[in-house]
C-alpha cells in the first residue's frame, strides 16, 4: 500500500519532477493538481479495504457466514469487490 508520500512522489514523478518535494519548490500545486493526489490515494484506499472486504451471508435474518472474500479467492478464478459498494455499505453500519 502506497502511502500519501508515495502517491505524491508518483503524481510529481509523471510532470517530470524527482520528488513532491522538488515540484514544490519550484511550481505551485494547482487546484487540479492536488485533486489528482487525492483521487489517487482515495482509490487506493478502496484497493485495500476491497482485499480486506468481508463476505456476508444471512439466511431468514440470520448471519450463516462471515468470511474475508480471499477464503474464496483460491477456489475461484476471479473475485472482484466493487468499490462502489463498500462504500454504499459505511451507511449501513
Amino acid at each position: 500500500m502506497k502511502s500519501l508520500e508515495q502517491v505524491k512522489d508518483q503524481v510529481a514523478n509523471r510532470m517530470g519532477f524527482a520528488s513532491w518535494k522538488r515540484f514544490c519548490l519550484f511550481c505551485k500545486p494547482t487546484p487540479e493538481i492536488v485533486d489528482e493526489v487525492a483521487k489517487l490515494y482515495a482509490n487506493r484506499k478502496l484497493d485495500e479495504a476491497a482485499e480486506k472486504a468481508t463476505l456476508a451471508i444471512e439466511r431468514g435474518g440470520k448471519l450463516i457466514l462471515r468470511k474475508q472474500l480471499a477464503y474464496f479467492a483460491d477456489d475461484m478464478d476471479h473475485v472482484e469487490v466493487d468499490k462502489q459498494s463498500i462504500l454504499s455499505l459505511k451507511d449501513k453500519v
